[in-house]
C-alpha cells in the first residue's frame, strides 16, 4: 500500500499552480496576436480578417475595450454603421469615461451621415 504525505500534496499543488498560471499566460499572448494579426490585416484593407481577429481578442477577454475599438473602425471601413454603432456603444458601456468609446460613437454618427 502507497502512503502519501503532507510533501507528495504540497508537490501537487505546486504543479497546479503552475499549470494554472501558464494557462492564463497563454490566454493574454492569445489575445495579443489576435489583435496584432487584426492590426495588420487592417494595414492591408483586409477587413473580414481583421474582423476575425478582432472577435477571437474580444472572446478571450470581453470586457477589454480594444477589440471593440478596433471592431469600430473595421465596420467603419467596411461602411456596416450599426455593427460599428454597436461596438462603440459597448465601449461606452464598458468604460464610460473613456473619451475614445465617446469619439469612436461620433465617427460612426459621422460617417453614416456622410455615407449613409
Amino acid at each position: 500500500m502507497m502512503m502519501h504525505g503532507a510533501g507528495d500534496r504540497g508537490l501537487l499543488s505546486l504543479v497546479w499552480l503552475v499549470a494554472i498560471a501558464f494557462l492564463f499566460s497563454t490566454g493574454c499572448s492569445h489575445k495579443s496576436d489576435h489583435l496584432s494579426a487584426g492590426d495588420q490585416a487592417m494595414q492591408h484593407s483586409q477587413w473580414d480578417e481583421a474582423e476575425n481577429e478582432y472577435q477571437q481578442a474580444e472572446k478571450l477577454n470581453p470586457s477589454d475595450v480594444r477589440p471593440h475599438l478596433a471592431l469600430v473602425r473595421v465596420y467603419l471601413s467596411k461602411h456596416e454603421f450599426q455593427q460599428a454603432k454597436s461596438e462603440a456603444m459597448r465601449v461606452v458601456e464598458l468604460e464610460p469615461k473613456n473619451p475614445q468609446g465617446h469619439a469612436a460613437l461620433a465617427d460612426v454618427y459621422s460617417a453614416s451621415y456622410q455615407l449613409g
